[in-house]
């Protein structure tokens, strides 16, 4: 009895078994007809259309002779806001970075094919061996294996491509000289010269983004847990992303997982408030986080040596952003770039003599080059090749007036005046000096006009005898106002007295000297 009372609850739990079974399968039936809103809205769009990313115009200098700085960069401390009572110290570095169409390169760890050789190496190593003015970490990689993660675009070559069902915020330049930030379509990578995917669109036209992008974004890349928890902890961070110029603005954190940095929602808040950052991407973190100038490290690791536990190493990362001097001319292309005869040399203007500047634009009159007193420039302007100009006559010193000269040393002499001294002066050469830039003349004192050439009349003198005579028969000297006189002078007696008893009201003590006075004609 027992038995079959015990096989009769097996089969009814068998059956339930089996119901549940089919009502699973009907579940995931109709999911798989009738996705739920979390995926469905991001994925079509993801795959459907180019909303899911920003392109906007990079920044571009238009320089009429010399290009202006690569980028400017700061050390910093920013206090973040914990809570109402709490303030954290954050230290860092944030690059702003010029033409980051022409400036920015994406490198494979090492070498090229780095990716598939699964190389590391650390910033100052790539910064140093590329000659990058600045070097941070970039892409995300698997710290076992490693494995570059994600999809690579480097000098207008797709390395490698990730499979289509991963979805992360990427950070690319195209073909065309956009800038682009957010979920980019695998087929629209032909269309890049530089591209690497990150984690977490964190800054979206101007506002945080992150939970938007939890909802969307493939956590299988970065190593920290789930992907709510990596957002969350508090770590080294690198950032990319652009502002309102389109500049590309480029932070990275110093921090270590758990214990010191910023979360993700920190870093948006401090790329939105202190750098006017529009949209940005988070790169990898914790201990890749790295920046490196001219092939000095700048950041503070958070890794331990392998060889020595009491102190820090810098961590080998795979890809690399390299910010570098751009190329001002192509090779190979009739040496387009350089003007006024200039060659081009691994992508810089060796210019010819005479001629100057990143482009060979700019006149170079010799060793003094014109000194203070000239401009060195060039005439007969023609325009050739590619509308870059071309001067059929090399530049030399047009002279400031006054000056004269092959290096405008030689100051006009008395009686010239003018651009070389070209133009004779109308003064009378015995009474004046004449200007050497504008001819004006300078007369002597006790003579007047124009040209130097009439002396004061009765009664004036001095300078263009503009002073009055006092004498009592109105005859003064014309140059010293001295009056004339026909008789002789004779002198009166002189009275001496005491200095202590005129000035009795300011000698402390009883003067020596006597003083002469009340003397007449």
């Amino acid at each position: 009895m027992n038995n079959q009372k015990n096989l009769n609850i097996y089969l009814k739990l068998n059956d339930l078994s089996l119901n549940l079974k089919l009502i699973l399968k009907l579940i995931l039936l109709s999911n798989l007809l009738h996705p739920t809103t979390c995926n469905l809205e991001n994925s079509q769009n993801f795959k459907a259309n180019s909303t899911t990313f920003t392109l906007i115009p990079g920044h571009k200098s238009k320089p009429e002779l010399n290009l202006p700085p690569v980028h400017t960069s700061k050390a910093f401390i920013a206090d973040v806001q914990q809570d109402y009572f709490y303030v954290k110290h954050v230290y860092g570095h944030v690059v702003t970075v010029n033409d980051p169409v022409a400036t920015i390169n994406l490198l494979e760890p090492w070498e090229k094919d780095g990716c598939k050789k699964r190389f590391r190496a650390p910033t100052p190593v790539m910064s140093e061996r590329f000659d990058c003015h600045v070097a941070t970490n970039a892409g995300y990689f698997d710290v076992e294996t490693n494995e570059c993660i994600g999809n690579i675009v480097s000098n207008n070559e797709i390395i490698q491509q990730a499979d289509s069902s991963r979805i992360n915020a990427g950070f690319g330049i195209t073909k065309d000289g956009k800038l682009a930030f957010g979920y980019v379509p695998h087929e629209n990578l032909e269309n890049f010269s530089q591209f690497v995917n990150g984690v977490i669109w964190i800054v979206k036209n101007g506002t945080s983004n992150i939970e938007n992008a939890l909802k969307v974004e493939t956590g299988s890349s970065q190593a920290t847990g789930s992907l709510r928890g990596f957002a969350d902890v508090i770590s080294a961070r690198t950032a990319i992303g652009h502002n309102s110029k389109g500049q590309v603005v480029i932070v990275q954190i110093d921090g270590q997982t758990y214990k010191r940095g910023v979360s993700l929602k920190e870093l948006a808040s401090l790329m939105i408030n202190e750098f006017d950052v529009v949209n940005a991407i988070n790169l990898d973190g914790g201990g890749s986080s790295q920046i490196s100038f001219h092939g000095a490290l700048a950041d503070y690791p958070s890794d331990t040596c392998p060889n020595d536990p009491d102190y820090n190493c810098v961590r080998p990362i795979s890809t690399v952003l390299c910010v570098r001097e751009q190329k001002t001319c192509f090779d190979g292309q009739k040496n387009f770039g350089c003007k006024n005869a200039g060659r081009c040399e691994n992508g810089k203007c060796v210019c010819g003599k005479n001629w100057s500047g990143d482009f060979c634009g700019v006149p170079d009159c010799g060793i003094f080059n014109c000194t203070m007193n000239g401009v060195c420039g060039v005439e007969n302007k023609i325009e050739t090749y590619h509308g870059h100009s071309h001067h059929d006559f090399p530049p030399v010193c047009k002279c400031n007036p006054g000056w004269h000269g092959i290096e405008c040393i030689k100051p006009c002499s008395n009686g010239t005046f003018g651009a070389d001294c070209l133009n004779k002066c109308e003064c009378d050469a015995t009474n004046s000096i004449c200007n050497p830039e504008n001819g004006k003349c300078f007369c002597r004192i006790g003579v007047y006009g124009d040209r130097c050439d009439k002396k004061c009349e009765e009664g004036s003198f001095g300078v263009d005898c503009r002073m009055r005579c006092s004498c009592k028969n109105g005859k003064c000297d014309a140059e010293t106002g001295f009056c004339e006189v026909d008789e002789i002078f004779e002198f009166q007696p002189v009275e001496v007295i005491p200095v202590f008893s005129l000035f009795s009201r300011f000698c402390l003590v009883s003067c020596s000297v006597s003083i002469l006075i009340n003397f007449s004609f």
